[in-house]
């Protein structure tokens, strides 16, 4: 099953410990306050479980923005 963009906000809220509804698809990473190392383990446990996708870290240091996240996740984002 497809993750949407709304459901997939939604888990990022929760693993960067953000207040519901506060990120943005075009958020930058390194602006969130809460994406760190926990998070990251906490992201790739998420899609693993979530999107049936499984990723690595060094995937991920290539991603700058939540939707380049959502990109690596096929994440309908309409």
């Amino acid at each position: 099953m497809q993750m949407t963009k709304s459901d997939f906000l939604i888990e990022i809220d929760a693993i960067t410990q953000a207040d519901p509804g506060t990120t943005a698809i075009d958020d930058r990473l390194v602006s969130l306050a809460g994406w760190d190392s926990m998070a990251v383990v906490m992201f790739l446990a998420m899609v693993d479980e979530k999107c049936n996708v499984s990723l690595n870290v060094n995937v991920l240091a290539s991603c700058e923005t939540i939707g380049d996240l959502a990109k690596l996740c096929a994440v309908d984002l309409t």
